[in-house]
Formats: structure tokens, sequence, C-alpha cells
């Protein structure tokens, strides 16, 4: 077994001296996979961000690539699921910096395991399949095994009983066609729950109980050591007193032989009688005690169907509960604390709405509408994961997010741009058009500042937002044009643009100019703002390469 301490004070010590980065990067993502074995969380992430720090500085794409997957893995563990999809992102991007399918499978079939704990099954199986075509075309047993299980249980969870069986008998075929010790265990420990828990709703349960035996062995073959040698030594008692007894049985019986040579026939008869007697209710017994062992046995079965049941349906809540709350704020909850209100000095708030969805409405049938939004909507929630940004709500078709909550950051604004700016290439793509049976176009504002927030409501809880800054947002979006990204000053000023009456130039100098953090503005000049007085705004435009 591998002596960390060793490990750290002797070859990270000679990384050290010599200043090899790239060796450091592979020392301290190794030891973050040893402490990610042992459930070591903190330590895990503490290495893998140092492999992280270490393959930047080299500019080692493939060691970046690595070390966002294996952050976003123990976040994964963790049930940490915002911040293991922003790791899983991070490292997305890289995808085409290096050919390593292998490295890429894994990462599509995590991406799959998260969105299927959220229940958010479309995505889930998009990234299971893509995980599938690359690790069958690496050759990536493990990868492959790793998919096949997760999409068996997310056709279990849809009703498709027919797809969850045939994905999980090939996850199961995987796990046996190779020897890998127990590396796949847990994967054909859930594709045989998966069977055992559609072959019970299906009202087969005869197939249920079989693979349900073989979960057990499954589940058996994992115990702890120490309970494995107690097994063996209460096996090796109860053989030793099966032989003891046997021996007895031919000692009594060739004492019986003898008896019956000086009773005579007679005696022989009733000896014959009261051993037959003595059978009959052995045998008897024996039967009942089979019976009862079955007993326990469908008690058992019933007992794991419950708690798996009691399991899913957990998850599920949770998974509610993360939908409408970030998961700092639902900790807090859950921890019982109720009146949460907090003071951020500095947010990034935007509002978007879609310009022309009511005239849209009329001539759109209300489930082709809704349907529509949706998918654009989810398109949206999809953008401020990749972000790192939080929903607030949607009004109709209205959309809020913000920046910079509830976990406070520094690059808040920079980030909301991106949205924005990402938000346009969205509605501008033919899917938009198709979806919303027409092409339209979303106006967006964005302003920066300070705003409380917290939670609201005793039965039905929202995280909301308030504050001047989030009034002069909406301010910018409905003061703003279609198709445009409308900012106030603040926001300008924060990703790297200087106001022209500051730098003492006109204000066409600055127009359509990069500023220093890669944006590009174009100057609307002053405008009266309801409930602001006069104001100067600017439109982003792009963002610089």
């Amino acid at each position: 077994m591998l002596d960390l301490n060793w490990y750290k004070n002797h070859v990270l010590k000679i990384a050290e001296e010599t200043k090899d980065k790239k060796a450091l990067a592979s020392i301290q993502n190794f030891l973050g996979m040893l402490y990610l074995g042992q459930g070591k969380y903190k330590d895990a992430i503490e290495c893998y961000r140092k492999s992280l720090h270490f393959a930047q500085e080299i500019d080692d794409k493939k060691f970046i690539f690595y070390s966002h997957t294996n952050i976003g893995e123990t976040y994964l563990r963790q049930e940490q699921y915002k911040s293991s999809l922003e790791s899983f992102f991070y490292a997305l991007r890289l995808q085409d910096k290096f050919n390593d399918n292998v490295a890429l499978a894994n990462l599509y079939y995590l991406m799959g395991t998260v969105y299927s704990r959220l229940s958010q099954y479309t995505l889930a199986e998009k990234y299971c399949l893509r995980a599938l075509e690359l690790a069958e075309k690496a050759g990536a047993v493990r990868e492959e095994t790793g998919a096949f299980t997760t999409l068996s249980m997310i056709y279990a969870a849809q009703g498709k009983y027919s797809q969850a069986i045939t994905t999980a008998l090939r996850a199961l075929a995987l796990a046996d066609s190779i020897k890998l010790g127990s590396g796949l265990v847990g994967e054909k420990g859930d594709a045989l729950k998966t069977l055992v828990s559609v072959y019970d709703t299906l009202g087969n349960h005869q197939k249920a109980f079989a693979y349900y035996k073989q979960y057990i062995a499954i589940r058996d073959s994992l115990q702890n050591g120490d309970i494995i040698l107690a097994t063996n030594r209460l096996k090796e008692q109860y053989e030793n007193e099966k032989k003891a007894k046997l021996l007895q049985a031919e000692q009594e019986r060739a004492e019986l032989l003898r008896a019956f040579f000086f009773v005579g026939f007679a005696m022989v008869v009733l000896v014959a009688l009261v051993l037959g007697r003595l059978y009959q209710q052995k045998k008897k017994a024996n039967d009942e005690i089979l019976r009862q062992q079955r007993i326990l046995e469908d008690q058992a079965y019933e007992i794991e169907l419950t708690n798996a049941a009691l399991k899913q349906a957990h998850e599920q809540s949770e998974s509610l509960l993360l939908n409408i709350l970030p998961a700092p704020i639902a900790h807090r909850l859950k921890s019982g604390e109720r009146a949460i209100a907090d003071k951020f000095d500095s947010v990034t708030v935007l509002f978007a709405d879609i310009v022309g969805f009511t005239k849209l409405s009329v001539s759109t049938s209300p489930e082709e509408l809704v349907q529509g939004l949706n998918t654009i909507f989810g398109r949206f929630d999809e953008l401020a994961i990749q972000y790192g940004l939080e929903k607030i709500k949607t009004i109709g078709d209205a959309y809020m997010i913000a920046g910079g909550l509830p976990e406070r950051s520094q690059d808040h604004t920079e980030r909301v741009a991106r949205f924005a700016l990402a938000m346009q290439h969205v509605m501008n793509s033919p899917a938009a058009t198709s979806n919303l049976g027409g092409r339209v176009q979303v106006r967006i504002g964005i302003h920066t500042g300070e705003a409380v927030a917290g939670v609201i409501g005793t039965s039905k809880f929202s995280y909301d937002l308030w504050g001047d800054t989030v009034n002069t947002a909406s301010r910018m979006e409905s003061h703003g044009e279609a198709g445009k990204i409308h900012v106030s000053e603040e926001v300008y000023r924060a990703l790297g643009g200087h106001s022209s009456l500051d730098a003492g130039h006109s204000s066409n100098d600055n127009a359509n100019a990069p500023t220093t953090s890669g944006f590009l503005f174009e100057e609307r000049g002053e405008m009266e703002v309801k409930g602001k007085g006069l104001m100067r705004t600017w439109f982003l435009t792009n963002e610089t390469v």
C-alpha cells in the first residue's frame, strides 16, 4: 500500500526542488486520486486545484482538462451538482485541444450522471449516448459500462422499461467480459438494482427476485474484510460441528446394531418405529425452518425495494429543492435557518424580455407557445450553469438572472456580459425560430451595484433580490432596443471601459472601441430614464477574441 507521507516527502519534494511544473501537475493529480479513493474530498480538491495551477502555468491543455474533470467528479461524489457541472463545462471547452476519446467519454458519462441525479433526463441521455459513442470508438469498456448503467436508470425513471432492461443487460455483459477485480462491481450492482425495480414494476416477480439475489451476492462481495473473515470462521465451525454430529450418529448406529443382536427381532422393529417417527418429526421441523427462511428472504426483498423507493423519493425531493433554491441557501434552510437575508456590496443583474412575444401568441397554439418558450428558457438555464450565474425567476416571457450571489465573486460582471452575448446567439439561431414559430428578438438590460437577497414565502419558497440595482437593471431592459444589450455606465466601467467625459475626449472616441477586459461597446449617450433621471448608457456589442 502506498505511503502518502513518504510519497509527498520524497517524490513531491524532488519535483519541487527541480521546479518541474509538468511533474508537479502529474504528482498533485495522482495525490488527488488517492485522496478521492479514500473519501477525503477536501484534500482531493486541494490537490486537483494545485495540479490545475501548475498545468495552467505551462499551458498543458491535457492536464487542465483532467484537473477540471477530477474536480467535477469530486463535487459529484459530494452531491454538489451545480459546482460539479461548472467544472465539467470548463473541461468541455478543451475537448478540441487534444485527442483522448477515453477521457472525453468519461467526462460525458459523468455529466450524464449529474443530469440524471437532477432528473433532467433528456440532457442526461444526450451526454450518456455521446459517452457511448466515444467509448466504443476507443474500446473503453469501463466508461461504456458506466454509460449503459446510467442509461438504464434514466429509462427506468421515465417508464421506458424495455429500453431500461436492454441497457442494463448490456452493462452486465460488459462488466462480466473483463477481469478488473472490483472495478466495475458498483456499476454492475446499479444495473442489477434497475432490473429488480423494472421487473417488479412489470409484475414479473420471479425475474425480479432472481436479479435481486444476484445483487445481494454483488453487495456481499463488497462487505468489510473483517465480516468476511468472521463468516468464514463461522462456516468452519459449522462444518466441524456437522462432522462431529455425523461421527456421533455413526457411533450411535453401531451401538444400535450391536443392541439388535441382544434384544432380538422385536426390539429391532420397535427401534425402527421410534427412529422412523423421529425422522418424520425432524423432517417436519426442517421443512418449517425452510418455510420461515423463505418468508424472511421475501421480507428482506420487500424491505430492500421499500428502501430503494424511499431513497429515490429523497433524491427527487432534493433535486426539486435545488431547482428552486441555490444549493447554499437550500442547505441553510435544511439546517433550520428561517430568516435568510444577505447584503451584497456588488452583484450584476440582468433582465431579458422576448420582443413580440405577445403578438406571436395570437398566431400560435398555447401548447406550441409554452413548449417553444420552455425550450428557449431551458437553453438559457444551461448557459446560467455554464457561466456560474444564479437564475432568479421568470415572469411570462421575461427572464432574470444575477451574478455574484449567493457565492460572492470578483468577475460576476464579465460572466453576466458573456451570458448576455450567448443569449443573443441562441435567439439568432434557426432552432429558436423553429421553436417559437417565427423570428423573434430579445431585449436585454444589465446593471451592477449593491443589493439584498433572501428567501421569501413559507410554503412555496422563492430566492429573490431587492434594491435600486434591480430596479435600474429593469429600466435598462425596458428602455433598451430589440436585439441589443443595454447597459449602465457602471457596467461599462466594471468591464474595463472609460467614460469619455473622464478621459477628456469626445464621445465618439470610445464608440465601438475594445475595453481592457475584451468587450466592445457602442455609446448610446445620455437619456431620461424613468425613476432615475438623466443617465449615460451603452450598448454591449461583442467580446474581442
